[in-house]
């Protein structure tokens, strides 16, 4: 668990994406998963912030469901935009899902002021070793 009451947070680089959750009470968290190993087959990321803007960037070809509100202000969740009070969706985008090794990363991205974006990248490198 990662959690600061004031600042940003910025995640990124080669890690292990199990269960993890970020808390930021006011400020900026930026979260790029595109070197993320993912290390079961549901993992959660949970990120919430009280004032300020969320950023995930996710990789091309990780299969994800994203949920989470905003109370007020912008949501941008895979192409789909959202404003205003009391914002919340559930989207789900399966890539291209390997039958192999079917994981689903589970995100709830929660800001209660502020916005959240949610975009995957077109091309993120990523070593032969990650799933």
């Amino acid at each position: 668990m990662i959690f600061k009451l004031a600042g940003e947070t910025q995640i990124e680089g080669a890690w292990d994406l199990d269960d993890e959750t970020v808390f930021l009470g006011i400020g900026d968290i930026q979260i790029d998963l595109s070197q993320a190993r993912i290390a079961s087959a549901y993992p959660r990321l949970t990120v919430l912030c009280g004032v300020g803007e969320v950023e995930i960037k996710l990789p091309p070809d990780v299969p994800v469901l994203v949920n989470g509100m905003t109370a007020l202000g912008e949501r941008e969740v895979l192409g789909r935009h959202d404003e205003g009070l009391f914002v919340g969706s559930t989207i789900q985008d399966m890539a291209d899902i390997d039958p192999d090794d079917p994981a689903v990363l589970i995100i709830t991205a929660t800001c209660l002021v502020g916005e959240v974006e949610v975009e995957r990248l077109r091309y993120a490198p990523r070593p032969d070793s990650m799933t």
